[in-house]
């Protein structure tokens, strides 16, 4: 999983130096609202994303995603924020994994957006290292991860086996084309959100990879 991210990251890096404008924020100006209501926030996601080894394209397409960039939008589920952290579930964890100690973010604390975007990057490397650790294949992780930060990894495991076990499901994903999990996400995923939402982020990751 960790490779993952070290390989990702590096595209990333690759991309930007390749670009003879790396220096600046360049916003393709055809409409893409959405693009431009996400600027503010790109040095946000351009840190965390260096923190913890996240494309930066994936940061953006999930914030798009989850709020349309709104940093205080709040869901049924009392998810908030950029990117809808829920405090007793993602919150907890980014505590406790990468901060080392047990707390629950406020409210207050998740409706600021750089605090928003750094724990929200931060459980996708959670997501990539920990509980999806063993995939191989870093296009079939990324798609896990994309998934799982929509529907729960739990839930992505049920999809693929009866008993929702972890290594029983992960030998699955290993032995499935990166063509045939992702079709399997989008269209056999037991959470109808969750196969959309896969669909919706890759999509959206195009506008953002040359950030």
């Amino acid at each position: 999983a960790s490779a993952w991210r070290a390989e990702r990251y590096v595209d990333y890096l690759m991309t930007r130096r390749s670009n003879t404008r790396a220096s600046q924020l360049t916003i393709p100006m055809i409409g893409q609202h959405k693009v431009v209501a996400g600027a503010k926030y790109v040095n946000f996601a351009k840190a965390a994303g260096a923190k913890h080894m996240i494309p930066v394209a994936l940061i953006m397409a999930i914030m798009e995603t989850e709020s349309s960039f709104n940093p205080l939008a709040r869901s049924r589920s009392n998810a908030l924020g950029l990117m809808q952290i829920k405090a007793d579930t993602a919150g907890r964890d980014y505590f406790s994994i990468i901060s080392g100690y047990q707390h629950t973010p406020t409210s207050a604390y998740l409706y600021n957006p750089e605090n928003n975007v750094e724990m929200g990057a931060g459980y996708l490397s959670i997501l990539a290292d920990r509980y999806l650790a063993g995939i191989y294949h870093p296009q079939k992780l990324e798609y896990a991860i994309i998934s799982s930060y929509n529907g729960g990894a739990g839930n992505l495991f049920k999809s693929l086996v009866p008993t929702g076990g972890k290594r029983a499901a992960i030998d699955r994903i290993n032995a499935m084309t990166v063509e045939e999990f992702y079709w399997f996400l989008t269209n056999r995923h037991i959470r109808l959100e969750s196969r959309n939402y896969v669909k919706k982020v890759i999509d959206r990751m195009k506008k953002y990879t040359n950030l």
